[in-house]
């Protein structure tokens, strides 16, 4: 079985962030040099793929306790199956907090992007200057970086919109 995986398209965004986004972008790619541009790898993302990242860093132990909270606490049996039927992940780190349904990546169309600083084809990952420039934009354009969150929780490639709460996607569950 095939997995569909996270989307690059702009066309998957809601509207008025997609223009938000845009401004952003351009203005990214104006005021770098030449060569440096703003590469957007992921818009929507579906619950599947939103599992695979989710269970990334963590035991079985604690995934089927998230399960379980899932259906106890938000009435999310879809995406607490979900979460069940993805194969073990063996990678060490965490890489996200938010299970399936709990994403701004995961709402239809979607309220996030993730992107990174690219020179001549080379991903920038670990440029704090480019970063922060991405952040203060993103700012400006009326979005909220994941870079300005504290912690593990700090996600610096993630901007989404500023009046995001993943509980809105309970009331409003995306397709799987």
């Amino acid at each position: 079985m095939g997995v569909e995986m996270a989307s690059r398209q702009l066309s998957k965004l809601d509207s008025e962030f997609r223009a938000s986004v845009k401004a952003m972008k351009a203005e990214f790619d104006r005021v770098t040099e030449e060569a440096v541009t703003l590469l957007i790898y992921c818009t929507h993302r579906p619950l599947r793929e939103q599992a695979i990242l989710y269970r990334q860093g963590r035991s079985l132990r604690s995934i089927r306790a998230k399960a379980a909270a899932l259906r106890s606490q938000y009435g999310m049996e879809h995406e607490a199956e979900i979460l069940l039927s993805v194969p073990p992940q063996y990678e060490t780190q965490i890489v996200t907090y938010a299970t399936p349904g709990q994403s701004p990546h995961n709402k239809t169309p979607a309220l996030a992007i993730d992107a990174v600083p690219m020179k001549a084809g080379v991903a920038l990952w670990g440029s704090r200057e480019l970063y922060e420039l991405y952040g203060r934009l993103a700012r400006k354009h009326g979005m909220k970086w994941g870079g300005d969150w504290r912690g593990k929780k700090r996600d610096k490639p993630h901007v989404q919109i500023l009046a995001f709460n993943w509980r809105q996607l309970i009331v409003e569950p995306p397709p799987a």
